[in-house]
């Protein structure tokens, strides 16, 4: 524990220094240690000094079976590899200096069930060489706008390689490479104390403007993202159609979104689709952990921390797995996941005085390689440990990119828990487009023509 609270009085102090810095680029001086002492996106390029953590290279993992688009799946490349060992209830506290607060809770809510495997740790993630030069860039031009509630100067690329405070972070999370243009099924299932399921099943589409090799910083007209959602279960709601436009800054521009309802056969603007809004099993802005505007909580930087992880979980895709297996009861199945040593940015936010949400503190967890979210807690009005969420991440290597795919909501009030992007059994995985689909694809005009009753 001596170790612990050593850490958190340095980060503490390291995050008010953060916090309270310039909102500026860095400088092309700063920059070159993404070409030699970090990653080109920020990470630390070298191991940690036990060697648990091994040096980051940049290449490709090898993988015999590759990648199957018919059915869009990929082989794991590690499925050879056995546990190192296995955290359980019983011995937790040897190792909870690299555990979240939340995974914490997990073992004490769920003594006799909840393990986590750890295997050896792969620094697998990469992105193509377009990403990575526009990051370089980036580092040097991009800069927060609204009091870090959006930022300009940045495109393609990890707008904050280097950065300077906690809000940085969470763009490089929300912005991070994840591809161009996508399409899928989204399986989402709760899961009841009992072990009965409940699933919604929608098909989507996605465009990353951010990421489309034709537009500039300046071309972006304060666009991220669209993303097209068609609803196919429950029965009552088959057919209704949700576009969603994603700004850069959000209290410059709102999100916006329009659905189409099938019964009425019309589309209308849709009502709130933003901070803590019912969507689905969660909240809107807990998809994905954490998206949209930062601007309803005060964000710090906690500091960096070696903390085992769910990561290079491929098995949790596979075509032989099913739901009765996987999905049991309180969480998932253990034999199934995966958990490396990773370093993470810990960042904290506090809801702000005068604004509401249903949480009253977040804490998140992001892989330094890929600023992909692994971990998000969540506090109730009182500051209790409300919901603990988990990202199983995974690289994509055909792109290559991370993806966080299936992320689980565990309820720690209710013991129920709920799992979205599902990919074993019969699912497949999100389908990489080659090419982008047409602007007027995503215009709302273009809802009522998709509407198919």
């Amino acid at each position: 524990m001596k170790t612990r609270t050593l850490f958190s009085a340095v980060a503490t102090a390291v995050g008010l220094a953060l916090s309270s810095s310039s909102l500026a680029a860095v400088s092309a001086e700063e920059a070159k240690r993404l070409k030699n002492e970090l990653t080109p996106f920020g990470a630390e390029r070298a191991g940690n000094k036990e060697g648990t953590i091994p040096a980051w290279t940049g290449d490709l993992v090898a993988v015999d079976g590759g990648y199957d688009p018919k059915r869009v799946t990929r082989a794991d490349p590690f499925a050879n590899e056995k546990p190192l060992f296995e955290i359980t209830a019983k011995n937790y506290k040897e190792y909870q200096d690299k555990l979240s607060n939340g995974v914490i809770a997990l073992f004490e809510a769920y003594p006799d069930t909840f393990r986590i495997p750890v295997y050896k740790t792969h620094r697998t993630f990469t992105a193509p060489e377009r990403i990575i030069n526009n990051t370089l860039k980036n580092a040097t031009s991009a800069e927060l706008a609204n009091s870090g509630n959006g930022f300009t100067g940045a495109v393609a690329g990890t707008p904050f390689p280097i950065p300077q405070n906690a809000n940085e972070i969470i763009w490089n999370h929300i912005t991070r490479w994840q591809g161009i243009s996508a399409e899928g099924v989204n399986e989402a299932v709760m899961v009841q104390p009992s072990g009965q399921r409940k699933r919604e099943v929608s098909n989507y589409d996605v465009y990353f403007k951010y990421y489309d090799p034709n537009v500039t910083a300046e071309e972006l007209d304060n666009t991220l993202y669209f993303y097209l959602r068609e609803q196919i279960t429950p029965v009552r709601d088959a057919g209704e159609l949700t576009l969603v436009k994603e700004t850069v800054d959000q209290v410059a521009e709102p999100r916006k979104a329009w659905i189409y309802l099938p019964g009425q056969r019309r589309v209308k603007k849709a009502p709130t689709t933003a901070y803590d809004t019912p969507s689905g099993f969660i909240l809107t802005d807990e998809i994905d952990l954490y998206n949209g505007s930062p601007d309803r909580f005060d964000w710090q930087i906690v500091g960096k921390q070696e903390m085992y992880i769910p990561y290079n979980n491929y098995a949790l895709a596979s075509k032989d797995l099913p739901d009765d297996v996987l999905l049991t009861p309180n969480h998932l199945n253990p034999d199934y996941t995966r958990w490396e040593l990773h370093r993470v940015w810990v960042i904290e936010g506090n809801l702000k005085e005068g604004t509401r949400h249903l949480y009253s503190k977040r804490r998140m967890y992001i892989d330094e390689d890929s600023w992909a979210g692994a971990i998000m807690e969540a506090y109730d009005s009182r500051g209790e440990l409300w919901r603990v969420s988990t990202a199983h991440l995974k690289m994509a290597y055909e792109l290559p990119a991370m993806m966080s795919q299936p992320t689980v909501y565990h309820d720690l009030a209710s013991t129920a828990y709920s799992v979205s992007n599902l990919e074993n059994g019969k699912t497949g995985m999100r389908n990489i487009l080659a090419e982008q689909k047409p602007l007027s694809f995503w215009r709302s005009a273009n809802l009522r023509r998709l509407g198919k009753r």
